[in-house]
Parts: C-alpha cells; sequence; structure tokens
C-alpha cells in the first residue's frame, strides 16, 4: 500500500480518469538517459534483467561501455523519447534535469517527443516544486511523470541494494514505475499518487540525516582520538552494537579512517541537496538549526576545492579544527582508486566519474620488489571475494601491512561467509590514528587499497599475485544443486566455491484434492530462478549446472523455460543453451564434488580449474589402487621421489604454504621450484574446494611419479621414525574410517 496520509488513501489506487494515459505498450524496452555514476549500474541492472535498453548520455564513453553489456546506443535524448514508451533519467541537478526534460535553444527536449500515454521516471535528486512543475508539464501532453528518487551509492546500485522512493500524480503511473524499478532494487516505497514532488521531499529530508550523521560522527571521533583512543577501533564498536545501520557502518569506516576517495556521491552534489533542504524550510517555515551548520560545514569544505571528494570529506574539516593536517589525507584520495578494467564500479582518475568496466580481477596497482634478495611491497585492491581468499594466502606472520597506519602481522584469520579478512598485530609507525607498539586489529574488507610489505617474496607469492590478477583465470561455472525445498545457488571460482543464496521454502506433502504442493513447490522454483537471474552473470560463465536427485532439476528447468517463454525473458531465453543438468546427491554444497567428477559434463566444463583439480585428484586415488608405486603422498615419500626426478604432477594444497612458521613455508616453496625444475607440473589446491580439502585429509601433498619406484616403500618400511608425514596421514585416515583411498570415499 501507498504511504499516504489517511485522508488520501482511499483514493489512493482509484481507476484512473479518461485522461490518465495508457502506459507501457512495450513491455521490455527502455529508454535510459544519464549514464553517470548512479545511472550506468541501474541502466547495467536492467540489461541484466532482460530488458532491451535504448541509451544516451553526453559522454560517449559511457554509451559504449553500456552497449557493451548488452544496451543499444542512441545519437540524443529525442530519439530515446521517440522510440520507447517508458523512459528512465539519471540526472544531476534541477537545471539539468529541466534542460533534458523540456529542452533548449538547439534541442526539442524530452517531453515534446514521448509517444502519447508514455511514462517518464525521473531518478534524479532535485527539488520538490521542481518534479511539481514537470508533473503539470507531462499531463499537459498526455503524458505521465513519476519522482522516484534513490537512496545509495553505485556499489549499492550495482549490488541490487538500492532503494527507491516513489511518488506522482497518477496511481497507474506509480505502479508501473514501482514494477519496472523491482527488476534493479532491493525495494520500492511509494509516497503519493497525488503530488509528484513528495518522494523528493523524503529523498532531501534523507540526505540531511546522513549529512548529519557524517557529521556527528566526525565530531564523536575526533574528541575520542583526541584522547589517546584509536577512532577506527572506537567506530568498529559503535558501528557493531548500537549503531549497527548501513549509514553508520559505511559512512563510519570511511570517516574513521579517512578514506574519502571520489568515486561515490561527490561532496559537490551534497551541498546541492543541503542548500535544496534548506530551501524547502525556508519556504515552508520551519526552523532547522543544525541544517544551517551542515550547510556551513559544506561551503567551508568547497571553499578549500574538496568538492570533488566523497561527501563524507565534510569529516575532514572536523579534523582541521582540532589541528591535524589533513593534507596528506586529500593529496592520497585524489591519486588512488583508479582502475581500467572489472566489472565493478572504478574511478575515472581525470574526470572522477564513475566507469562500468567488463572485466574484474584483483587490482596490481603498486609493485616494488627487489629482483635480487625479493625484499619488497605491492600495493593491491580485491574486488570480488575471491579476491579476499588470494590475500588470505599471501599474507603471513611476520609481514607488514600499511593502510592508515603500519602493523606487523602477529595473526591472520578469513571468515569465507562475510568476505572479510581479520589482522591482528602491533603498529610499527606512529601515526594520528595508532600509537606506536600499540596492539591494533584491521578489517580488511574489499574495494580498499592496502600495501604488503614482505622480507622476502618467495615464488608461489608471485604467482598467487598473477593467478588474482589475470582475468583468464577467473571463475567460468555456475551451480545450482537443490533437492525439494532446498537449494543452493554457487559460483565456482579457480580458489574457492561461493554460496550465493541460499534457497529454502516450505513445500507442504501432495494430498488429494490439494494444490498446496503444487503452489508451494512454484514459488520454491520462482525464488530459484530469482536469484539465479541475480546472482550468475551470463555473459562470464561457461555454463550454468543444475544439479538434483531425482527429476527435480528437470521440473525446474521445464518451469523456468515456460515461464522465461510467458514473460518474454531474453536472459534466460538468450542463454538456455548454458544450463547443464546432471544428478546430485542432495541439494547440499559437497554435493558438487560429485557434479564436477561426472564424466558426461567433462566435454562442456574440461577446461576449468576445478574441474581440472578434481580429474587429476582422480588420476592419483586411481594410481593408488592400481599403480600404486607410482603414487606417494606425504612429504617424505614425494621428497625421495623428486630427489630421483621422478614427480611428474605434484599435489599440494595452499594450507601448506600458510604455516606461521617460515622454514616450514620454504621447505614446500623450495620443492615446488625444484619439481618444476626437473620438469615436473605442479598443482595447488584450494583448501575452500572440495578437492582441496580431500588432499588436505591425506596430508595435503601428493605425488604422480613418471616411473615406480617401490623402494620408497621399503625404505620407509625399514625406518623406525614415526614422524612421517605420511604415516601421520595414514593413521588418520584409518582412525576415520577412509581405508578406501577413492574419491567416492572420501566425499564430505
Amino acid at each position: 500500500m501507498l504511504a499516504l496520509p489517511l485522508a488520501r488513501r482511499a483514493r489512493a489506487f482509484a481507476v484512473a480518469s479518461s485522461a490518465t494515459p495508457t502506459l507501457a505498450r512495450n513491455k521490455h524496452t527502455i529508454g535510459f538517459i544519464g549514464l553517470g555514476n548512479m545511472g550506468l549500474p541501474m541502466a547495467h541492472n536492467f540489461v541484466k534483467s532482460g530488458c532491451d535498453v535504448l541509451c544516451f548520455d553526453q559522454n560517449p564513453t559511457a554509451v559504449d561501455r553500456l552497449v557493451a553489456l548488452g544496451a543499444r546506443p542512441a545519437k540524443s535524448v529525442e530519439e530515446v523519447a521517440s522510440a520507447v514508451d517508458t523512459v528512465f533519467s539519471v540526472l544531476p541537478n534541477d537545471e539539468v534535469l529541466t534542460s533534458v526534460a523540456l529542452g533548449g535553444a538547439s534541442t526539442s527536449g524530452l517531453l515534446a517527443n514521448l509517444r502519447d500515454g508514455a511514462l517518464h521516471v525521473s531518478c534524479s535528486t532535485v527539488h520538490p516544486e521542481t518534479s511539481r512543475r514537470l508533473d503539470t508539464a507531462h499531463r499537459a501532453k498526455g503524458v505521465a511523470y513519476v519522482a522516484a528518487p534513490i537512496f545509495a551509492r553505485p556499489d549499492g546500485m550495482e549490488a541490487m541494494q538500492a532503494n527507491f522512493v516513489v511518488s506522482g500524480s497518477s496511481a497507474q503511473a506509480v505502479t508501473t514505475a514501482s514494477e519496472w524499478l523491482a527488476r534493479t532494487s532491493a525495494g520500492v516505497h511509494a509516497f503519493s499518487d497525488e503530488d509528484a514532488g513528495a518522494a523528493n521531499a523524503v529523498k532531501l529530508c534523507g540526505n540531511f540525516l546522513i549529512a548529519s550523521a557524517i557529521e556527528s560522527m566526525a565530531e564523536a571521533l575526533s574528541l575520542v582520538e583526541a584522547h589517546g583512543v584509536d577512532r577506527v577501533q572506537a567506530m568498529q564498536f559503535y558501528s557493531n552494537t548500537f549503531l549497527n545501520s548501513v549509514i553508520h557502518k559505511g559512512y563510519g569506516k570511511r570517516v574513521s579512517e579517512r578514506d574519502h576517495k571520489p568515486g561515490g556521491f561527490a561532496l559537490e552534489l551534497g551541498y546541492k541537496d543541503q542548500r535544496l533542504a534548506h530551501e524547502m524550510a525556508l519556504q515552508r517555515q520551519v526552523p532547522m538549526p543544525f541544517l544551517s551548520v551542515l550547510i556551513d560545514r559544506f561551503l567551508s569544505e568547497r571553499a578549500k576545492g574538496r568538492g570533488d571528494l566523497d561527501w563524507s570529506a565534510i569529516g575532514l574539516g572536523v579534523c582541521e579544527s582540532r589541528g591535524v593536517d589533513v593534507s596528506t589525507v586529500v593529496t592520497s584520495a585524489r591519486s588512488g582508486g583508479e582502475s581500467d578494467d572489472g566489472i565493478n564500479l572504478c574511478r575515472d582518475r581525470k574526470s572522477h566519474k564513475i566507469n562500468l568496466c567488463i572485466n574484474q580481477t584483483m587490482k596490481l596497482l603498486r609493485k616494488q620488489i627487489n629482483e635480487k634478495d625479493g625484499t619488497g611491497s605491492v600495493v593491491l585492491r580485491a574486488e570480488e571475494p575471491e579476491d579476499m581468499w588470494h590475500i588470505y594466502n599471501l599474507i603471513h606472520v611476520h609481514d607488514s601491512v600499511k593502510t592508515t597506519t603500519i602493523r606487523k602481522v602477529e595473526q591472520v584469520n578469513f571468515d569465507p561467509a562475510l568476505c572479510v579478512l581479520r589482522i591482528k598485530g602491533k603498529n610499527t609507525m606512529e601515526s594520528q590514528h595508532v600509537r606506536l607498539g600499540a596492539y591494533h586489529t584491521l578489517d580488511l574488507e574489499m574495494n580498499r587499497d592496502f600495501t604488503l610489505l614482505k622480507h622476502c617474496w618467495d615464488v608461489m607469492s608471485l604467482e598467487r599475485i598473477e593467478t588474482a590478477c589475470d582475468i583468464a583465470k577467473q571463475a567460468e561455472l555456475a551451480a545450482v544443486v537443490m533437492q525439494t525445498g532446498l537449494a543452493h545457488v554457487c559460483l565456482i571460482k579457480g580458489h574457492m566455491t561461493v554460496i550465493k543464496a541460499k534457497v529454502e521454502t516450505s513445500i507442504p506433502k501432495k494430498r488429494a484434492g490439494s494444490t498446496a504442493h503444487a503452489k508451494g513447490t512454484e514459488k520454491f522454483y520462482e525464488n530459484i530462478v530469482r536469484s539465479v537471474k541475480q546472482h550468475v552473470d551470463f555473459k562470464l560463465v561457461k555454463c550454468v549446472l543444475l544439479a538434483s536427485p531425482g527429476f527435480v532439476k528437470d521440473d525446474f528447468f521445464k518451469f523456468m523455460l515456460e515461464q522465461a517463454v510467458r514473460q518474454d525473458d531474453k536472459l534466460l531465453l538468450e542463454n538456455k543453451s548454458k544450463f547443464v543438468l546432471c544428478h546430485a546427491s542432495s541439494g547440499h554444497k559437497h554435493a558438487l564434488d560429485e557434479v564436477l567428477s561426472d564424466p558426461a559434463l567433462l566435454s562442456q566444463v574440461a577446461d576449468t580449474k576445478a574441474v581440472e583439480d578434481v580429474r587429476c585428484l582422480e588420476t592419483f586415488f586411481a594410481m593408488l589402487h592400481t599403480d600404486q608405486d607410482r603414487a606417494y603422498y606425504g612429504y617424505k615419500h614425494v621428497i625421495a621421489a623428486n630427489a630421483n626426478n621422478a614427480v611428474e604432477t605434484l599435489l599440494l594444497t595452499d594450507e601448506l604454504f600458510r604455516s606461521q612458521d617460515i622454514a616450514t613455508r620454504r621447505k614446500y616453496v623450495d620443492l615446488v621450484e625444484s619439481v618444476r625444475d626437473n620438469g615436473g607440473a605442479v598443482r595447488l589446491f584450494s583448501s575452500l574446494h572440495v578437492s582441496g580439502e580431500k588432499l588436505g585429509q591425506i596430508s595435503g601433498i601428493a605425488a604422480i611419479l613418471r616411473f615406480p619406484m617401490p623402494e620408497i616403500d621399503e625404505a620407509d618400511s625399514g625406518s623406525d621414525s614415526d614422524s612421517d608425514d605420511a604415516a601421520q596421514a595414514d593413521d588418520g585416515l584409518q582412525a576415520g574410517g577412509f581405508e578406501d583411498l577413492s574419491v567416492d570415499a572420501l566425499s564430505l
């Protein structure tokens, strides 16, 4: 229901009069004008949802990027208006929106070229009176106008976490706009079907609340820092306890770390919104003393030339009031954050505009390593979950990590579910944030630049950086493992399997004369389809595996295609050939192992790392039964084989290289280099894949030999030592009931 005053709710969805425009004749084609920081990811979401998007922006580069992602280009606003029934615009301010809508000296504008009965949805943050004037002009021409400003940052829009507030003068138009916006957001909230300016009032007041929170956090953190407390640690406490909200977590992190890089919501635009809110208050004679304070703060920061920084940079003025020099922070903010190619929002260093790039990998921003002794540092930025796993395997005890401070690493923990890397250590550099020698915990998250310093960069660490930064070595598979009422949507990366969604639906049992079972099953399938469309980028994945016991997968696939035909869902229809049906014993993640080892699938997914790892491990376990003198595991056995130049393929888990003992880690690095020098191949298994977990059960190291070496077993049987890795692995396997070393027997 619309959030209207009680006196108006009775008329909220009244039947439109004969003057109400007929909307959306073409149900799947839309126009999109304005491809800036927010517009580009929003338009991309429409493309991903299966819409045919005709787009225009004065910046041809932005148009080219969206076209590369599946949209169609237009040469002008007028071309967009005349070609579609629904047009979205995301423009920076009142002046630009009015000019685009009504035209200027050399252009006729959007309104003059809209089809009869068309709908214009403006997602700009403007004064309510601007929307009211444009609504009047649209109605006079027989078309509809809806205001739908956005609550989100660009990365939130890309992740479909945005919230829209909506208002217009027609219930039908508001409903239609809301249905469209649901394709690209986490929520749509309608406030009026009588006043087109209502949503803009809600948006401007909301931005006043956010700016107030930024200012208050900056002042509180300045005070706590003045008393010798780590401002970052204090903010983490606040935002994880009584201030546990999106605003306090997101902006609290920026303010506490003084991270105000351009590319999100510019300080200049923040000032514009506070000024508009002030105008609203003056018009209705509403005293807002704190708003006046905020406007002064924004004016002060603009005068210092910081209008291009993120609007959280108003917190820098608070620091300067206490005598803190923030010049290096401003310089760092303007020099960092550039990126070239990732499926993510990356800032153009010259224009400070957000660009949506095609590929996403970890970014190596700088590399300074001495070739002679291996000392040096790299500057990295993780941009997806698998990057965090690579970083976890790169950071070792005794390394140093630099963000706002430098801390010597004493402990590293990684939470794959939250995708957060927690680094504990002692601060080794005096700073305004943390005192020298203080113990400090850093939560390293995605899209945050950091410097990693090592006394020696070994070959495994350098190769991991190369792998993480190479788009050709990234994930290519998606999978949905399901059973009745339960499904997991997974992305299978080169080094980790990420569960993107868990779908659980209660499905009643079949009963004669009851439709409850059929309705429950349909709802279950609909939820899976929604999750697949949200989390699977069909431009990147080679195939989507649908796996289940029985005929669940077949029934789901049939339902999905029938629904796609009914709804003319181009995304699913154009990619139906990528779906591969296969058997799994359950709907849980561990069932992926049997799926990836299915011989029927190998021809379609053979060149993916996950499948190659499974195949290699299958070969090793098979040889333990059929040619056991060519298959050995345990460090002592593998070292003996390598001493005779016998190792054809070396299998190791990445867990071996995370040892806190430098000498232990070094011995595995030396083994890898020696095997390669002897012409052998090396396969590094991720302990986040099932295959890596299985290899870990037998000491984490194994080898397939070029020729039989029975003397290794004979030498071992003659030794009284009980410290051998392989012996320990044997004991562990026997104790766990793993006498059969086949892959099936070792399934987790």
